[in-house]
């Protein structure tokens, strides 16, 4: 059996997984880019997530395959240019949750939610990101 050829997101997160120490998974939904990176063997993953119900899955995503704490930290926050608390819309489907207005999605709710810079919690954590260069 061959096995399924991988995704230039895989491709990606691969490549990157040798280099980087910190994979910082901005509106991590679900975790799908987590889980990912965990598997392609990144060290350690920050996934950030504003919805505390998005939250939820997430974990329960990591818990599922096998991986703790140690590897994956949820930070229950958006990232913005400030810190600040935003009006978190909510979308029919979690993807299409965000911030701000958009043409086409369908809002079933609104929630305030703390949102930190990137630049703050890596001081506040003694994190040095380095940067992940996309060479195609």
């Amino acid at each position: 059996m061959q096995p399924r050829p991988r995704s230039r997101s895989q491709r990606s997160v691969d490549a990157s997984s040798r280099r980087e120490r910190y994979i910082f998974d901005v509106g991590a939904n679900a975790g799908y880019f987590s889980l990912l990176a965990l598997s392609a063997g990144v060290r350690r993953v920050v996934a950030f997530e504003p919805d505390p119900l998005t939250c939820r899955s997430l974990r329960d995503q990591l818990r599922l395959n096998g991986w703790g704490d140690d590897h994956c930290a949820v930070i229950e926050r958006g990232l913005s240019d400030a810190r600040d608390r935003l009006d978190l819309i909510r979308g029919s489907d979690s993807g299409e949750s965000g911030f701000g207005d958009w043409p086409h999605r369908l809002p079933i709710g609104h929630i305030s939610v703390e949102v930190t810079t990137l630049d703050d919690y890596c001081e506040s954590e003694g994190v040095q990101p380095g940067c992940h260069e996309d060479r195609r």
